[in-house]
């Protein structure tokens, strides 16, 4: 699905997003509007885009661990490390007594 959306991001508020998810191949159009239609997801989407704005975000894809936010696309292998890093950290951190 995001993939069929940024090949179109012109097509935004223009064609229904079920036809983006119809060619997405979503198979359960019917879950997918209820989704859409549903005013908790707008409300979360709506809360995502302000956290999103306090933290500077200007656009996609920007991905938040912990306290790093990372800026475009970091590359599989340089996320592996650093969340691997943080797993170490974490464990050391257990085995100390620390939290």
């Amino acid at each position: 699905m995001a993939g069929r959306l940024f090949a179109q991001p012109d097509s935004f508020g223009v064609k229904a997003w079920t036809l983006f998810a119809n060619e997405a191949g979503v198979r359960d159009t019917i879950t997918f509007k209820t989704c859409l239609d549903d005013t908790a997801t707008l409300d979360r989407v709506r809360q995502d885009a302000t956290a999103g704005r306090t933290l500077g975000v200007t656009g996609t894809p920007y991905l938040l661990i912990n306290d790093r936010l990372f800026q475009g696309s970091p590359g599989l292998s340089h996320l592996n490390q650093y969340v691997d890093a943080l797993l170490i950290q974490r464990e050391t951190d257990r085995a100390r007594g620390g939290m």
